[in-house]
């Protein structure tokens, strides 16, 4: 994830690092905030991001879904998900 203009997210080459197993529904998508206005570079205060953890094969997950990018982000955040 990388971010653009307005310090939206987008996809670009992300990589999961760890799918997990045997998760019967998806698991819950963190996205930390983007920093408040008075610390973020671009002088904006942020709209935080949202994302849908997809599973696969196994209970594991395939892939994550940015449903909102958000905005006010600086650089990209990093995403977890778990239960």
């Amino acid at each position: 994830l990388v971010p653009i203009v307005g310090g939206a997210l987008a996809v670009s080459g992300g990589t999961l690092t760890t799918n997990g197993a045997g998760y019967g529904v998806p698991p819950l998508v963190m996205i930390p905030p983007p920093p408040p206005a008075q610390s973020n570079v671009n002088g904006v205060g942020g709209i935080p991001a949202q994302a849908i953890a997809v599973l696969g094969t196994g209970g594991s997950i395939s892939s994550i879904i940015i449903i909102n990018p958000g905005a006010g982000y600086p650089s990209a955040p990093a995403i977890t998900a778990g239960v």
